[in-house]
């Protein structure tokens, strides 16, 4: 009886002590689910986002380019390429020019480019042939 007793105290024990073992090893800090969220969130807040449109404006003196109703500043840090090209410059892109790229957004709200990408790829780079298999000149196929 004194064993049965014994065995039930210690099972007790452990499931007590096993959920604050488990909160003990909680990475979040003890926070709860959404705060722990909201951290996470804060914490990918400067992570680059995309952008496509077409261009409204190009200011080469105040170093911005606006898409839109938005306006990116390009930096020494933006990378820009043309027509598949890297090592670009802003007098490259032009008003009404497609463009696509990648910014991220500052505690202020003010938009920075961090890639920028303007014109069509060559069309040769990278494309495999349209015909697939090419015939052999001179041989028959039968």
């Amino acid at each position: 009886m004194k064993k049965q007793i014994a065995l039930l105290a210690l099972a007790c024990a452990a499931l007590v002590a096993v959920p604050a073992a488990l909160y003990a090893q909680d990475s979040s800090g003890g926070q709860p689910a959404a705060k722990s969220a909201k951290v996470a969130k804060k914490n990918n807040a400067n992570r680059p986002l995309p952008f496509r449109g077409k261009v409204t404006a190009v200011d080469t003196t105040a170093k911005t380019v606006t898409v839109g109703n938005r306006v990116f500043n390009v930096t020494s840090d933006t990378k820009i390429e043309t027509n598949g090209q890297t090592g670009g410059a802003l007098s490259d892109i032009k008003v009404g020019d497609q463009i696509t790229g990648s910014s991220t957004k500052d505690a202020g709200g003010k938009l920075t480019a961090t890639l920028i990408r303007s014109g069509a790829k060559d069309a040769s780079a990278g494309k495999a042939s349209a015909g697939g298999k090419k015939k052999k000149s001179g041989t028959s196929q039968n």
